[in-house]
């Protein structure tokens, strides 16, 4: 370990540029707060507690957020499974002002966004959008067979 005049500490580094250099693997059993001097919360508005708390943005190449199996949502393709139908979904976006199994805007502002939670939610979404897409290219094909039929009727008188 070395302390330079400046006060930078090195672990494993001898010139750091620095207040803490580490050059190796570090353990924390606390809570680490990074970017601010006053006092940032490492809850959020609904009192959740963690474990890092970063005041700004985060730069990654690549996240992964664990899930518990079960989780994802691919149980909208099996045949029991209950699809909320057009009209049903646009009384309800009226209602809530959002999609079904997610957040409205006033609880993401109070409580944050979970990632995990949205994410899942966000991919059932979009499966029962292809579902819905799926039966109405079932329909445009079964009103198209419809229609030569009805025209073959007609050319014929």
């Amino acid at each position: 370990m070395t302390i330079d005049q400046f006060g930078n500490v090195g672990i494993g580094s001898f010139d750091s540029n620095y207040k803490l250099d580490v050059n190796g693997t570090a353990h924390f059993t606390g809570k680490v707060n990074i970017g601010s001097t006053s006092n940032f919360s490492v809850t959020n508005g609904n009192g959740a507690a963690y474990y890092l708390a970063v005041e700004g943005g985060i730069l990654s190449q690549e996240l992964t957020v664990e899930l518990s199996v079960g989780n994802w949502p691919d149980f909208v393709f099996e045949e029991d499974y209950d699809l909320m139908t057009l009209p049903k979904l646009k009384t309800y976006l009226g209602t809530y002002k959002h999609l079904p199994n997610t957040s409205s805007a006033a609880k993401i502002e109070q409580e944050g966004l979970e990632l995990k939670s949205m994410t899942i939610a966000q991919q059932q979404n979009i499966e029962d959008i292809y579902l819905h897409l799926i039966q109405l290219n079932e329909r445009i094909t079964q009103l198209e067979t419809e229609n030569k039929t009805l025209k073959k009727v007609l050319n014929k008188k």
